[in-house]
């Protein structure tokens, strides 16, 4: 979250999930559960206020335990994305077949502005098998 000051930090609660720049009242996350194990096919639901969609979607990457990322796709929404209120989410999302581990996702804000003071995510871990 972002203090009067400007300054910028980073909440964690362990073994869950991860806010930048952010918080629950803007994107509530909800399958994969951190921490579980799933498959080669990924797919992500949850619910986030309408403005972090640009164009009904917004950037998700799943990131190897070093930081590469091993995939990039999108969330999409599943509803009308221009409102203040929670909308519904859905993203699937292919780990490459070679790739078994732990993996990192990482849901971010669509930024158009590409300014950095609007950047905002969200990451939790989950295992591949």
């Amino acid at each position: 979250c972002t203090t009067a000051d400007g300054t910028t930090y980073t909440e964690e609660i362990p073994g869950t999930i991860t806010y930048t720049n952010t918080t629950s009242n803007t994107i509530l996350h909800a399958l994969p559960v951190p921490g579980s194990h799933t498959g080669k096919e990924i797919i992500l639901t949850g619910k986030a206020r309408g403005s972090w969609y640009f164009e009904a979607s917004f950037p998700v990457e799943i990131l190897d335990t070093s930081g590469k990322t091993l995939s990039v796709g999108y969330a999409q929404a599943q509803g009308e994305w221009m409102t203040n209120e929670f909308v519904p989410y859905i993203s699937t999302i292919k780990i490459p077949v070679t790739y078994t581990g732990a993996v990192t996702v990482l849901l971010k804000k669509d930024n158009p502005s590409g300014m950095k003071e609007n950047d905002a995510s969200i990451s939790f871990p989950i295992i591949v098998k």
